[in-house]
């Protein structure tokens, strides 16, 4: 019986064993990548967002508002800005591997839904629940967006007795045309529940419903700089909490900008 070394020069043997063992470590790291590379790819892009939102093992309820219908109907209506701002929400979910959250209006909030993880849409004018989450004082002070007497009526974001937020929407040129630019205020408030504190509350609100999509858009768009922004804080905003006030730029069907005004930490009973 021939040798293998007898069918095969040694320079051939050797030349075949290399290719078989390149083809059998390819064929292996292809099973690997296959298996591993959709769960590496939502590590990948959903780590900041587990950095900011800090998500605890409780359920995931989304709160928004619906509007009051113009015209009789059985269901209420919800404006464009909201619908905007719950598709980034739910993508932003989807990046971090949840699937499924509870979807609930603020007046069908259950009392579970309390204690787990909270992301509240819109303002406290028609939201509640935002209005209840924004009662808890971050820093001592109270937080609210409020309707302004002395600018005829403006609603406005007010943080404690004296610092207060306007929104540019309501000085730049009134017009019905759905693509002309408008600028406005919003905020990403972020705090442990106060029922749960392994939980998280949200609120993504803007003064007006442009500010509310912004405010969504800009934590799906800009998350990672957002963590080194907060990061960066002397206080501990990344772990205790925090309050972002952005400035949101809104042209052509589109959010076209948003910046970074203000973050403060959300200190406890300060």
């Amino acid at each position: 019986m021939q040798e293998l070394s007898e069918i095969f020069p040694p320079m051939n043997l050797s030349l075949v064993i290399s290719v078989i063992g390149s083809f059998l470590i390819g064929y292996l790291a292809s099973l690997l990548s296959g298996f591993h590379m959709p769960w590496l790819r939502k590590y990948v892009s959903g780590r900041y967002f587990r950095k900011l939102l800090k998500l605890g093992a409780g359920s995931i309820v989304v709160v928004y508002r619906h509007q009051n219908p113009a015209i009789e109907r059985k269901l209420p209506p919800v404006a464009l800005e909201d619908v905007m701002a719950l598709r980034n929400v739910l993508s932003i979910l989807s990046e971090m591997g949840i699937r499924k959250p509870k979807i609930r209006h603020p007046e069908a909030m259950e009392d579970s839904d309390y204690k787990g993880n909270i992301i509240s849409i819109g303002g406290s004018v028609r939201n509640s629940l935002t209005k209840e989450i924004l009662n808890e004082p971050v820093n001592g002070d109270c937080l609210d967006f409020i309707s302004n007497d002395d600018d005829d009526g403006n609603i406005v974001f007010k943080r404690g007795e004296n610092m207060i937020y306007t929104s540019p929407s309501y000085k730049m040129e009134d017009t019905d045309a759905p693509d002309a630019p408008l600028d406005d205020l919003a905020i990403i408030l972020r705090r442990p529940n106060p029922k749960n504190e392994s939980c998280s509350v949200i609120v993504l609100a803007g003064v007006r419903g442009i500010g509310t999509w912004g405010a969504s858009d800009h934590l799906r768009k800009y998350a990672s700089q957002l963590y080194r922004r907060i990061r960066k804080d002397p206080e501990g905003a990344l772990s205790k909490g925090f309050l972002a006030v952005l400035d949101v730029k809104y042209e052509k069907f589109d959010i076209r900008k948003s910046r970074i005004k203000d973050i403060t930490s959300v200190e406890e009973n300060a």
